[in-house]
């Protein structure tokens, strides 16, 4: 009788043997084909990945992790194909899977940053019937979609909540708050916001200016213009040579010649990066 049972433990050994054997080359697969996806995810591929998603788990046999579903989720996302990547995310609750942060971040990214807020504010739903709590990366894409719909008020509200929560909000957030009120054309609002940042740990960078200068020109604010235009080159902001010619195109047409003329040779002379900007031509 013992010779049976230690038959059937041997038989059992080799039986789970052989199971882990299959599971060990089942992940080496899996994480093959996360690492070919995401190459050409990369490589902003997005059709080729499409296809690979596709075809490949059935002709090899690969059962799709997380990990892939949510590369595919980003590709369609990147791709403009909305509808398919919240099929993808039904998909992953069907197969019986938790859709996690990385999900719901990379929609909710791609819906509030196109305008979609809606469909935005659906997914924003489902993360919380998931028990997914919202980081600050959650935060900046509503932030962004709030923004886009012109609704800048709700964004302090949620800047607020962030605050309130725990969340820290950082220079990504603001920036989408000052977006916000230059999309609803307030002036006094944008640059309260700009000086939020003073009172927080981060620097201006190239995105907080190129929402705001051009704006100030725009609203005919020169002064503020111009000091912001000296405080890229004293903070060694780099920002597209195009932004500060914007500026100095509109104090030429303005008649502010000396103060144009001042920021060209700022731009000629500053040595961490010196930018080429020309007077416009006299008519």
């Amino acid at each position: 009788m013992q010779n049976i049972n230690g038959l059937e433990s041997e038989a059992l050994k080799r039986r789970i043997g052989l199971h882990l054997q299959l599971l060990g080359a089942q992940i080496c697969i899996v994480l093959s084909l996360n690492a070919l996806l995401a190459a050409y995810l990369h490589s902003h591929k997005y059709d080729i990945v499409q296809e690979l998603f596709r075809d490949l788990p059935t002709q090899l046999s690969i059962k799709p992790d997380l990990v892939t579903y949510n590369t595919i989720i980003k590709a369609f996302c990147e791709k403009g194909s909305f509808d398919s990547a919240l099929s993808v995310l039904r998909e992953i609750e069907e197969k019986g899977l938790s859709p996690d942060s990385i999900t719901f971040n990379t929609l909710l990214d791609g819906l509030y940053s196109k305008g979609r807020f809606e469909e935005g504010e659906k997914v924003w739903e489902q993360m919380s019937v998931n028990n997914v709590a919202p980081g600050v990366r959650s935060y900046c894409s509503k932030l962004v979609g709030l923004a886009e719909v012109k609704k800048a008020g709700e964004a302090v509200e949620l800047f607020r909540e962030m605050e309130k929560v725990g969340v820290k909000p950082d220079l990504f957030c603001i920036n989408a708050v000052i977006k916000g009120f230059v999309n609803e054309g307030n002036l006094d609002e944008a640059k309260k916001w700009f000086g939020e940042i003073a009172k927080s740990e981060y620097d201006p960078d190239k995105n907080t200016y190129s929402i705001i200068v051009p704006f100030l020109c725009e609203k005919g604010d020169f002064k503020t213009a111009i000091d912001m235009c000296k405080e890229i080159f004293n903070n060694r902001c780099r920002v597209d040579a195009t932004l500060l010619q914007g500026v100095v195109d509109k104090l030429a047409s303005e008649g502010m010649i000396t103060e144009a003329k001042e920021i060209v040779e700022i731009g000629k002379t500053n040595r961490y990066c010196r930018y080429r900007l020309d007077l416009p031509a006299k008519e």
